[in-house]
């Protein structure tokens, strides 16, 4: 399990699906803009497919957005988290690799 790019994209879904569910560009975009990188194809259907399993997304139409599990997670690690993303990123981290 590569905890590092499974909490960077379940943040990026986090962050871009709030209104409605958001496609893989989208996920990309803040994914880059959180850690300056981009995963690869296979560490991108890698992570989707560990949060899926896990039950913390779902998918609608080729489009991300977070489960209610998820959504307890993200509002739990961003309360805790005082640094902003990246301190948010790591809190995740945490919990999904418990």
């Amino acid at each position: 399990m590569d905890s590092v790019n499974i909490s960077l994209i379940f943040l990026s879904i986090a962050l871009t699906s709030k209104d409605e569910p958001s496609d893989k560009a989208e996920i990309l975009d803040a994914y880059d803009y959180i850690n300056k990188w981009i995963p690869t194809d296979e560490e991108f259907n890698t992570s989707i497919g560990w949060l899926l399993n896990e039950g913390l997304i779902y998918v609608v139409d080729e489009k991300y957005t977070l489960s209610e599990k998820g959504e307890k997670l993200y509002k739990k690690t961003s309360k805790t988290s005082k640094n902003g993303l990246h301190s948010i990123r790591e809190e995740l981290e945490m919990e999904l690799t418990k």
